[in-house]
């Protein structure tokens, strides 16, 4: 599986991401997900290396992550060397989030 960048929503504009955020859903009806806009590569060895962002996207303007990151850690679940469909769906949630 090949695998680049996990942002459904990096190409819309923040008030479109917004709009689909404040967006009630009911209780049967799971609300869209999308990834933080991450763009990884391979580091040789198995694991995944932070190679760039998609514009505007909650990664890029947080400045927490950097090109040349590893990808260690998911919501403190080690996931190094993990394969990548197993990470990709820990790296989805609400829109903005």
């Amino acid at each position: 599986m090949s695998f680049g960048f996990l942002d459904c929503c990096g190409k819309r504009s923040e008030d479109s991401a917004q709009r689909r955020a404040a967006v009630h859903y009911s209780p049967r009806e799971e609300p869209p997900k999308c990834g933080v806009g991450i763009v990884f590569a391979s580091d040789g060895t198995g694991g995944l290396v932070v190679k760039g962002f998609v514009p505007r996207s909650t990664a890029a303007r947080s400045g927490a992550i950097l090109e040349g990151d590893l990808l260690v850690q998911v919501d403190q679940r080690e996931v190094h060397r993990w394969p990548v469909a197993e990470i990709a769906p820990l790296m989805l949630g609400p829109p903005g989030s």
